[in-house]
């Protein structure tokens, strides 16, 4: 089975982790999976990068930013000459270029896989892409989502299916990672793009009260995006530059997380963030607002430390985890083995495998 996965990445986030962990174990289960990464720039993005680095098959491709429908029927031509059996689809952009030709054009299925929707503007130009993503979904020979909650915004579809992302278990750390202002002080982290829905300015807040009551951990945010200038305002606002430090984008995040004290996500809205599942392979301990399907990986509390979507319910998480890391650590340790039984790259691959079949046996 040869199977062309489509993206149109823009850093080494949580899809592009979850494709490579899939990838990889298609390869592992014999099926040549390829990854076709498309861009208007000559330079090779993170994502072709670390494919690379791991040997796995990637091809470079360029194309026009935006919407074009000869790049598109010339794609879906040369995935037809090569003999590829479907294509997976990793985001809007090739959901709305793909979905736009009727299927007795396109001759190929495509099953797409909704990795979830930032917050966007009502109106604007990302407004409407969003819009036409979920419209044209409907066309899709099947749709996979990372969460119960995505599942719910296409109840309309029966051709739904959700599977959890997942990691390959085993994951060689990078060198030990120390912020120089911590000293020889340990750090939480916060690991994320730099944008609304991802709540980075909770966190900051949050460290602002336990500032006041005299117990200010480090803290390290890794990642970069549209928010990060009023985010380093708000952190000179609240004199907290000695406390806070912002790493922009970062290659090995999740060595970054392995080495941190505790992992924080304060996200307003998630599905089933990558991050997660790297802290609890990590056996890390997580501290996140109650947002898509986090509460339900961790749990509900028991494998995890959940909080409200507010400065106030993160600083009262923030302060316990403190006062009882070794409780902390215990949890982070039955975390690792519910990750192990449940959000492999393995068993995500088989679910994978599971729809492919269902798809090319209606075709």
């Amino acid at each position: 089975m040869k199977i062309l996965h489509l993206i149109d990445s823009g850093g080494l986030y949580g899809a592009e982790k979850m494709l490579l962990a899939l990838v990889e174990e298609q390869v592992k289960q014999k099926i040549e999976p390829l990854i076709v990464s498309v861009s208007d720039k000559h330079e090779a993005k993170a994502l072709e990068v670390e494919a690379t680095g791991l040997g796995l098959p990637i091809k470079s491709w360029k194309m026009q930013s935006g919407f074009s429908i000869s790049s598109t029927r010339r794609l879906i031509r040369w995935a037809r000459e090569n003999h590829y059996h479907l294509v997976h689809s990793h985001g809007y952009r090739f959901d709305i270029s793909l979905l736009a030709f009727p299927a007795f054009i396109r001759k190929i299925p495509v099953v797409s896989t909704v990795h979830g929707y930032t917050a966007v503007k009502r109106f604007s130009k990302l407004w409407w892409y969003k819009l036409a993503d979920i419209t044209l979904l409907s066309l899709a020979d099947h749709v996979a989502v990372v969460s119960e909650e995505l599942r719910r915004k296409f109840f309309w579809l029966n051709k739904v299916t959700f599977i959890p992302n997942g990691l390959t278990e085993k994951y060689e750390v990078g060198n030990s990672f120390q912020p120089s202002f911590c000293g020889d002080n340990r750090y939480l982290a916060s690991v994320g793009r730099l944008s609304r829905e991802k709540g980075f300015d909770l966190v900051v807040r949050a460290l602002a009260k336990l500032k006041h009551r005299g117990a200010c951990p480090n803290l390290v945010i890794a990642g970069d995006g549209p928010e990060r200038e009023n985010l380093e305002e708000m952190v000179r606002n609240e004199n907290l530059g000695d406390s806070i430090v912002f790493l922009g984008y970062v290659d090995d995040a999740a060595s970054l997380i392995e080495n941190a004290d505790a992992l924080i996500i304060p996200s307003r809205s998630e599905g089933l963030p990558i991050v997660l599942l790297e802290a609890m392979r990590a056996k890390t301990p997580v501290i996140s607002t109650r947002v898509g399907e986090i509460p339900s990986v961790l749990e509900y509390g028991k494998l995890g430390m959940l909080c409200e979507k507010n400065a106030d319910d993160l600083a009262r998480a923030i302060s316990k985890y403190i006062s009882d890391k070794e409780s902390a650590r215990e949890i982070a340790e039955s975390a690792y083995y519910t990750f192990c039984a449940k959000y492999t790259a393995s068993i995500m691959a088989r679910e994978y495998m599971l729809i492919y079949e269902r798809v090319l046996n209606r075709c």
